[in-house]
């Protein structure tokens, strides 16, 4: 499902994220996983992909990747001068004048990555998360999709023991949004926040952001809720693709903690309040979205179902 460009005056938000966790997935990869190398095909553009778990602690395991097609120019960037460069595509690998270093391509950086790292690599990534809508064939229903899109790999400074008593995960992104709608299942203590994204050059995408009602602050919660349509905020939490346990008795006086399902989504957990603009859009700005005529013009508030899925079994879309 393509983008809407809005012609107005939309201003384009950011998004950022960081992982620290241990590869896995890549190397022994399940389907849609591992490193592509794909070549022209009946019309269609070459691309590099690599998609992979990053365990970030003993039960989160968030979906990475990078994908990437030649282009027609690649850049490079002068620290000292503060200038961009732009390169032939061709040629973006020729010796650079003065200071100038190459921006490594996505098309490059995947080759690069699946070159350097194997499952057990221990390293932190920083990242951006990116929006769309895709069309699930199995339901038959349009979906929103966040991806967590590599930007920048280091390796970590500490060895990661998810066991030791000092250990703190890091699974974290903060984002630009602007307000749609709210809803809140109190039964099962969720909120979710609706919202649009705003990228480059006005084009934009819905999104779902989960809240935990039973443990977020309640005053922050209470200003959470009274933002309303238009309002824009800059949001933070955490990355969660999680497996769930429960307790269930084993019929002989013990019970045993036992798979149950996927804590998949964002989840909000603070906000940069000094970054609040109020009323800065109004609806009729994003009417001629593509992704509102999936709900035949109408805003979707439903919460999304809980999800249930085999023991064993990770969720190949975030």
């Amino acid at each position: 499902m393509a983008n809407t460009e809005y012609k107005g005056n939309l201003i384009q938000g950011k998004g950022t994220q960081k992982f620290r966790g241990i590869v896995c997935g890549k190397d022994v990869a399940k389907k849609g996983f591992g490193y592509v190398d794909a070549p022209a095909k009946e019309g269609k553009h070459p691309y590099r992909s690599l998609k992979f778990f990053l365990s970030t602690s003993n039960d989160n395991k968030p979906v990475i990747e990078i994908i990437g097609s030649p282009k027609e120019f690649a850049y490079a960037y002068s620290k000292k001068d503060k200038k961009s460069m732009k390169i032939e595509w061709a040629k973006r690998n020729n010796k650079l004048p003065g200071d100038y270093e190459l921006m490594t391509p996505e098309y490059d950086l995947a080759e690069k990555l699946n070159k350097e790292l194997k499952d057990g690599s221990e390293v932190v990534i920083v990242g951006e998360p990116r929006y769309s809508v895709y069309d699930n064939k199995k339901s038959g229903v349009s979906e929103e999709q966040i991806s967590n899109t590599i930007k920048y790999v280091y390796p970590v400074t500490e060895p990661i023991d998810f066991n030791s008593e000092n250990f703190k995960e890091e699974s974290t992104f903060a984002q630009d949004i602007v307000i749609r709608d709210f809803s809140e299942d109190t039964k099962i203590g969720k909120g979710y926040l609706f919202c649009y994204i705003v990228g480059y050059a006005g084009k934009f995408n819905t999104a779902t952001f989960e809240i935990n009602i039973t443990t977020m602050d309640q005053s922050f919660y209470r200003n959470l809720k009274s933002l309303k349509f238009g309002d824009s905020i800059r949001v933070n939490g955490i990355v969660q693709n999680r497996q769930l346990k429960k307790e269930v008795s084993t019929g002989w006086g013990t019970s045993e903690d036992v798979n149950d399902g996927f804590k998949k989504c964002f989840e909000i957990t603070g906000a940069d309040g000094s970054s609040l603009i109020k009323k800065r859009y109004k609806e009729i700005d994003f009417v001629e979205s593509q992704v509102d005529k999936i709900y035949e013009g109408k805003i979707e508030t439903k919460a999304p179902a809980e999800e249930k899925v085999e023991e064993g079994v990770l969720p190949f879309q975030l």
